[in-house]
């Protein structure tokens, strides 16, 4: 077996030019292989809409190691997204054929509430890309779901400084590495670092600047004033049921009042003010943001 394949190898090998006549060239080294093309790196970020202001600070982060528009693919920032009158599916796909990319998943609850955010993960599990996660504020590892790797290292932007500092630090190496940029004086580096953490940790904190529901202010105040500030949803033979604490919220199965409720806890998950317990989306826990929210809202409404 192995003489039959190394026979037809160079038989190949030797006729290059009539098996591939379009791929040959000048350059060609001495044992008549062709040179192929080398794909060029370049960055895909994978986000909701939703995001996009924390989207837009980080490719400004990026920006400032060295990147340029041509480097990233990204539809919430001008001058990286689809032109004018073009597919997005159809230029995703160009920069899939042309480029090697590495994806960004900018995890949220948004992000997994995007039929648009859904595809683009497919996508990218099947070409095998490699792929760096980023979880949002609010949003936790437990979430992780689809076809990222919840075992793989991530980013979490609302983890400890420490933490986070070290890890973007790491992800800003690797970009220079593999775009062949010039290193970045560590003073200016941390300048940039410390002004992007600066713009995360102010959008957690405005949260009580935030339009939120009645209907949700009041889940999350009965989840905050229970003990174990859990909202629960459950679904039987008899309907669907939402409670926190002592006190359920769906009074008849009229499907209007039972999607109102529905709506104002999808609204609490996406604001990050709570999180899901677990794989089933039965259990939801209060976040520290959800706490943070209330207490202040509270003393607002006490004024």
């Amino acid at each position: 077996y192995f003489s039959k394949l190394s026979g037809m190898l160079h038989a190949i090998q030797e006729n290059i030019d009539k098996y591939y006549p379009n791929e040959t060239s000048e350059t060609s080294n001495t044992m008549g292989v062709c040179s192929m093309d080398v794909k060029t790196p370049k960055i895909f970020i994978s986000h909701s809409s939703k995001d996009e202001k924390i989207v837009s600070a980080f490719v400004d982060l990026l920006f400032d190691i060295g990147l340029n528009t041509g480097h990233i693919f990204c539809t919430s920032v001008p001058g990286c997204g689809v032109l004018v009158d073009n597919d997005i599916y159809a230029s995703l796909k160009r920069e899939f054929e042309e480029h090697q990319v590495h994806v960004i998943f900018m995890l949220s609850g948004n992000y997994y509430s995007s039929p648009a955010c859904l595809n683009e993960m497919g996508a990218a599990w099947i070409l095998q890309t490699t792929y760096t996660s980023i979880l949002l504020p609010g949003f936790e590892f437990r979430e992780i779901d689809g076809a990222v790797n919840p075992r793989q290292m991530a980013i979490k932007l609302d983890e400890s400084a420490d933490h986070l500092k070290e890890k973007l630090g790491q992800l800003k190496n690797n970009f220079i590495e593999k775009f062949g940029l010039s290193p970045l004086p560590d003073t200016r580096w941390e300048s940039r670092r410390d002004a992007f953490i600066a713009s995360v940790t102010s959008s957690i904190n405005v949260t009580h600047k935030i339009d939120i529901s009645d209907k949700a202010i009041q889940l999350l105040n009965a989840a905050c004033n229970s003990s174990d500030g859990e909202i629960m949803k459950s679904t039987d033979l008899s309907g669907t049921w939402i409670s926190a604490g002592k006190t359920q919220f769906v009074r008849s199965q009229e499907r209007k009042e039972v999607a109102e409720w529905e709506a104002a806890l999808k609204e609490l998950r996406t604001l990050g003010l709570v999180e899901s317990a677990g794989s089933k989306g039965v259990i939801f826990v209060v976040t520290k943001a959800g706490y943070d929210f209330i207490e202040e809202y509270t003393d607002k409404s006490s004024t």
